[in-house]
């Protein structure tokens, strides 16, 4: 019977041997054996937190039916209480959304690896929201997701092994918290798609019209992060990696550019070029070896007045 959900899963067997079958090798032979061990604990990895044996993954390699695990819980993060379906320790893989207009709520992933899954719509009415979710300890794999809604959101310790790029995202209410990598959030829906960057410019200013905040990034560390598809002043930021210019001030202090490192006076003409009013700019803190002197760089930013009061 096919499953009415629109996840697919695939899980990890109990035992070695058969783990090895599954992987592409005979079921018998110490190389085998050694093979399947070693993908097994690159798949082990994945769940960073405490001491996962393998007994602690339930089902088969060649289970692909949306196995649930559903508990009945108050989500409480936003003061909306809800049914939350909760789903731990999961491959997802091959997950697409193509312009449904669908809207996926109630969702928590714990500890789960995302591979190869993508959404994207074509006309702002028909783009998929993703309402009242939350993710920890999660990792991604060759995903994106394309002009998209993001309502009630909570990202925590996030890794993607790629790039993880959202384009012409619509956020309202979304919190990213410990440490993430690899997050660009594009504000063209498309490169080079004249026709869609003016459709949803359009459509994304109706929506933040709206909106009182729309991504909270006080609590997160990141290893690479840039903003430029979120209006700066919509963004609740961390003072001490993070800042707010506006075309204003940047246009106003002009003169003093040259005084500040390269790397921040080509990210501040870049920032005039691209014609945004507001921008909130991320010093990678999270194992980066040139976090202190790009920190000592926004601090200049800071100081020659380009930077919004915090």
């Amino acid at each position: 019977m096919k499953s009415s959900n629109p996840l697919r899963c695939l899980e990890l067997p109990l035992g070695w041997k058969s783990f090895a079958v599954k992987a592409g090798t005979t079921a018998n032979g110490r190389a085998t054996k050694e093979r399947g061990c070693r993908v097994f604990q690159k798949m082990w990895r994945l769940n960073r937190r405490g001491d996962h044996r393998p007994q602690k993954w339930q089902s088969t390699w060649t289970s692909r039916s949306a196995v649930m695990q559903q508990r009945i819980r108050g989500n409480k993060e936003f003061g909306v209480e809800a049914m939350v379906t909760v789903f731990e320790n999961r491959f997802f893989e091959d997950l697409q959304d193509k312009g449904s207009g669908r809207t996926y709520q109630n969702l928590e992933f714990r500890g789960c690896y995302f591979k190869n899954c993508f959404a994207f719509a074509t006309d702002p009415g028909r783009r998929p929201t993703f309402r009242n979710i939350r993710l920890t300890s999660c990792r991604a794999d060759l995903c994106s997701i394309n002009r998209a809604v993001f309502e009630n959101v909570v990202v925590e310790d996030f890794w993607s092994e790629t790039l993880f790029d959202l384009r012409a995202p619509a956020l309202k209410h979304v919190v990213l918290r410990g440490q993430l990598a690899r997050i660009i959030i594009h504000e063209d829906p498309m490169a080079g798609s004249g026709r869609l960057n003016k459709v949803y410019t359009k459509a994304n200013a109706a929506f933040y019209a709206s909106v009182d905040w729309a991504l909270d990034i006080r609590e997160a560390q990141f290893w690479v992060c840039d903003l430029r598809g979120v209006p700066g002043r919509l963004v609740r930021r961390n003072p001490k990696a993070q800042i707010l210019v506006t075309r204003e001030r940047v246009l106003a202090r002009a003169a003093h550019l040259g005084e500040l490192p390269e790397y921040w006076s080509s990210l501040l003409e870049r920032f005039l070029d691209s014609g945004r009013e507001d921008e909130v700019f991320v010093v990678g803190t999270w194992n980066q070896p040139y976090a202190e002197e790009q920190l000592a760089g926004l601090q200049a930013v800071r100081e020659l007045g380009f930077a919004e009061p915090d």
